[in-house]
């Protein structure tokens, strides 16, 4: 679920007691409501130690967050996972929104772009939220249709 629904929960089940685990995934992708669940989360610990939390974050300091969460027996267990690197090919593309060309028929030229060079890998597209990406892949799979 989503942050928003997550704190959205907590007015009506204050102790989230639906959950045993909880887990904040990309946790540096800082914004105001994961700080504040974060912070809620925290509080929340002491009467729910049953409540299993779970950050996860490529590129978060780790110890501050342990000790963030700590309790009596110390801050909270980091695990490391190591990972692959895959090289990676950033291309920008200047964009100016019109009546006629958008945010998805932009996307829609960069993707043909880069299938016409037939370049090996695949292409991510990073947009600011889940309606945006929606559209945008809706706006492919059609696109995709007509070409």
């Amino acid at each position: 679920m989503t942050d928003g629904i997550l704190l959205a929960e907590t007015q009506s089940d204050p102790l989230l007691n639906a959950y045993d685990t909880i887990i904040i995934d990309e946790a540096h992708e800082r914004s105001l409501n994961i700080d504040f669940l974060l912070g809620y989360l925290r509080q929340l610990l002491p009467r729910r130690p049953d409540l299993k939390i779970v950050v996860t974050s490529a590129t978060i300091d780790a110890e501050r967050f342990a000790q963030h969460f700590a309790s009596k027996n110390g801050p909270a267990p980091v695990i490391y996972v190591s990972g692959r690197m895959f090289p990676v090919e950033q291309r920008w593309h200047a964009f100016e929104e019109s009546r006629e060309f958008d945010l998805n028929d932009a996307i829609a030229d960069a993707v043909d772009e880069l299938w016409r060079g037939n370049a090996p890998g695949d292409i991510l597209v990073f947009l600011p939220g889940e309606r945006e990406i929606r559209e945008a892949a809706d706006h492919l799979r059609k696109h995709r249709r007509t070409t």
